[in-house]
């Protein structure tokens, strides 16, 4: 749901979130749609807001903000943050590297994409 969310240009109803999944074969029934977005808002990850006609619902942070948290709390849990790190580093593509260094102000490293 939270991609759905992501992917649109405002607010979506319930309705417009479970004509979403219609491209997977499997649509959840609404009540299963409208059970999730509750827990979701309960978590702080959607937004629900009053709409003429019913509710309303957006993703309370973008796709990259999500991501950011959920690998703050995963490196939050290890006593140790290097290894992880590390290893993390080491499972990426060189443009991720590149992207990284830069945000670092490493700067380029001779024969890397950039």
């Amino acid at each position: 749901m939270l991609r759905i969310l992501w992917q649109a240009e405002r607010p979506l109803t319930a309705r417009e979130i479970q004509a979403g999944f219609d491209q997977g074969g499997r649509v959840p029934a609404i009540t299963t749609v409208l059970t999730v977005l509750d827990r979701l808002r309960v978590k702080q990850l959607v937004s629900k807001s009053s709409a003429e006609g019913g509710f309303v619902f957006s993703a309370a942070r973008s796709q990259s903000g999500y991501v950011v948290d959920a690998m703050m709390a995963a490196l939050a849990t290890a006593e140790d943050r290097s290894p992880a790190l590390l290893q993390f580093a080491a499972t990426l593509d060189p443009r991720d590297l590149q992207t990284l260094r830069r945000a670092l102000g490493v700067g380029d490293v001779p024969g890397e994409p950039d």
